[in-house]
């Protein structure tokens, strides 16, 4: 079971007791990110996800949307963020610690 749940009639995402309110939007491009935990989302597959006019649902809107899911999501669970960035151009929630600096070098040694 994942670490967050949405509340969708209250409009927020829920860990433990504590809650953290969230639009209709947000809650809609986060509910999309926990129905595919680890998996790499698109900007366009996110985009899909929310109740708005994709004419008019920018780049730029989705990175507000998911900076506010950030913030949330961090204030929920402050160990380290659930959401990402995935380089070129996708997010995923996951669960998993990202990798420290060192973790990373002796991974790329190994290989």
């Amino acid at each position: 079971m994942p670490l967050l749940q949405i509340d969708h009639l209250e409009h927020r995402v829920v860990h433990a007791q504590h809650h953290e309110s969230l639009g209709p939007v947000e809650l809609a491009v986060l509910d999309k990110l926990l129905r595919y935990p680890e998996e790499v989302m698109s900007r366009e597959e996110l985009k899909a996800a929310a109740p708005v006019d994709l004419a008019r649902f920018t780049d730029r809107k989705l990175d507000a949307t998911l900076n506010k899911i950030s913030k949330a999501t961090l204030a929920l669970w402050p160990a380290f963020p659930l959401v990402r960035f995935v380089y070129p151009d996708g997010y995923v929630y996951t669960e998993t610690p990202p990798k420290r600096e060192a973790e990373r070098v002796e991974d790329a040694e190994r290989q």
